[in-house]
């Protein structure tokens, strides 16, 4: 078990939430968020947000190639 404390935690249930916050990390899956104090033995991220789960995904083109803009060969060629 992992647990990562920082200065604060988003949340799709909640937005931002109170200071401090911790997230506790078991096999390399999430199992619990809190806020207040971190169990002990927690990793202490200073002034972070920890964002759990998100995952940004959103490619907009590799190197010189624009994704929107280029022709689909150059797309190819990229990838």
């Amino acid at each position: 078990m992992t647990v990562l404390a920082a200065a604060r935690l988003a949340s799709g249930d909640v937005g931002l939430s109170a200071s401090p916050a911790f997230v506790v990390v078991e096999d390399g899956l999430v199992v619990a968020t809190g806020t207040g104090a971190a169990p002990e033995g927690a990793i202490d991220l200073g002034d972070a947000l920890l964002a759990p789960g998100f995952v940004d995904i959103q490619v907009n083109g590799i190197d010189t190639v624009d994704f929107a803009t280029a022709p689909v060969d150059d797309v190819r060629d990229a990838l």
